[in-house]
C-alpha cells in the first residue's frame, strides 16, 4: 500500500487512525474519499501540521475552542475555518489508538455495546470505535457547536465611530512617554 511521507488534511479526508508497520514504526491509516493510505507520521502530528498549513497553531486551536467551549478534555479542533474542516479525537490526542475524524464526514452515530460505538460516515464507510456512544455522540454535538460560533464570530462585522473628514493627530511631545490625540 501506498506509503506518503507527510499530509495534510483537506474536505475529503474523512478519517486518520494509527499504523505501525513490521518494525513498529508509527505511521497513519488515511481515509480519504474513496481511497486508503499510509502517511509516514503519526496522527497527531497530520493533525498539527495540517493546522500549520492552514495558518494557525495547534496551541492557538485549542485556546479557540476553550473560548467557546471551556477547559475540557478532548477538544474538537478547527482546522482549517474557511473550508469549514472541523475534527475532533475518539480518544485523548496523543495516544496510538486515537482515531480522528472529520465531522463533516459523520452520518450516523450508532450503539453496538456499552462502550463500542458504530459511526457511519460518508461514501458508505464506517468506524468501530472502542468508546462509549455518547461520549461520541457529545463530541460530535461540541464540535458542531464550536463551528457555529466561531462560524458566527467570523460574519459578525464590527462598527467603530468613524467621522468622515474629522481626522485625529497622533503625537509624542519631546520628552513625554505617551501620544496625545489631537483632532485636526
Amino acid at each position: 500500500m501506498l506509503l506518503l511521507p507527510n499530509y495534510v488534511i483537506n474536505e475529503d479526508t474523512i478519517l486518520i487512525a494509527s499504523h505501525f508497520d513490521s518494525v513498529s514504526n508509527w505511521h497513519s491509516k488515511v481515509m480519504e474519499g474513496k481511497h486508503i493510505f499510509y502517511v509516514a507520521m503519526p496522527p497527531y502530528r497530520i493533525v498539527e501540521e495540517s493546522i500549520i498549513y492552514y495558518g494557525s497553531s495547534m496551541s492557538g486551536a485549542i485556546k479557540s475552542s476553550h473560548s467557546i467551549l471551556g477547559n475540557i478534555k478532548m477538544s474538537p479542533i478547527p482546522i482549517n475555518l474557511k473550508q469549514d474542516i472541523y475534527w475532533f479525537p475518539s480518544v485523548s490526542m496523543k495516544r496510538d489508538d486515537c482515531v480522528w475524524l472529520a465531522h463533516h464526514h459523520i452520518d450516523e452515530v450508532n450503539k453496538l455495546s456499552p462502550k463500542r460505538t458504530l459511526i457511519l460516515l460518508k461514501y458508505g464507510h464506517s468506524v468501530i470505535l472502542d468508546v462509549k456512544e455518547q461520549t461520541i455522540k457529545e463530541r460530535v454535538s461540541r464540535t458542531a457547536h464550536l463551528q457555529y460560533y466561531l462560524n458566527k464570530r467570523s460574519r459578525e462585522k464590527f462598527s467603530f465611530l468613524y467621522e468622515p473628514q474629522q481626522g485625529f493627530h497622533f503625537v509624542k511631545e519631546a520628552g513625554e512617554v505617551n501620544y496625545t490625540v489631537k483632532k485636526k
